[in-house]
Order: C-alpha cells, then sequence, then structure tokens
C-alpha cells in the first residue's frame, strides 16, 4: 500500500489514494466470496466444489 501511494498511477486507485479503507475492503471481499459460494452451491454442486477449490 505505501508502494502504490508514491506510484504516479496506482495512486489514483481508491486504496492507495486512502479513499477506502482497509477494514471495508476486506469485508466487501468476504461477502461477495461468501456470495458467490452460496449461489455456487445453490446453483449445482458440481459448481459450489470448483469455486470452493
Amino acid at each position: 500500500m505505501e508502494s502504490d501511494r508514491e506510484h504516479p498511477v496506482k495512486c489514483k486507485r481508491p486504496i492507495g489514494a486512502e479513499l477506502v479503507s482497509i477494514r471495508i475492503v476486506t469485508g466487501m471481499a468476504l461477502m461477495l466470496l461468501s456470495s458467490a459460494l452460496i449461489f455456487g452451491w445453490l446453483r449445482s454442486p458440481q459448481l459450489g466444489a470448483a469455486i470452493t477449490a
């Protein structure tokens, strides 16, 4: 994250520019992963297993 702040292009990204906190990013990532797992398992067990793997 520190090197992103110093990079001319990456400093404009939300995490590098400190527009979004690491806590929010982690929470959103966990929410998206759990949603993908739930919908994958509901769609078909094979898809759920593939997403889990």
